[in-house]
């Protein structure tokens, strides 16, 4: 049995659906992503609290604070990037677009291999998740 990354590589059609959605996703990102007054809330705030706290050890967050119920992940995947820059919303939202692009590419081609269904139907299928 081929793996979803092999086939993706094999067929061109594929290749090509998965690509056009990775830049659905990137394109529906920009504004949300580089603008930093762009919908920022106090829940996006404590992530990047968690995430900077994280970055600077003197933290360990595994619920979001104040809360003992959910996990903070969003925060574990930004403070690597605190890390490497200056903390930011740019930053704190990154990981997420890569997620969401992976997400995208693996639905395509987990579509495409499973339910063998067309490249052009397992995009069509994934809208719903690439865009908002």
């Amino acid at each position: 049995m081929k793996s979803a990354a092999r086939k993706l590589g094999e067929d061109p059609t594929l290749w090509f659906f998965a690509t056009l959605a990775v830049l659905l996703v990137l394109f529906r990102s920009i504004v949300p992503t580089w603008y930093e007054g762009f919908d920022f809330d106090s829940d996006q705030a404590i992530v990047g609290l968690m995430a900077k706290h994280l970055s600077e050890l003197r933290n360990f967050p595994l619920f979001y604070y104040g809360q003992n119920y959910m996990l903070g992940v969003e925060a574990w995947l930004a403070a690597p990037l605190f890390v490497i820059g200056h903390p930011s919303v740019f930053l704190l939202r990154l990981p997420l677009v890569a997620v969401n692009c992976s997400v995208a590419v693996a639905l395509i081609a987990g579509l495409s291999r499973s339910v063998h269904m067309r490249p052009s139907l397992a995009f069509v299928a994934a809208l719903p998740f690439v865009m908002p």
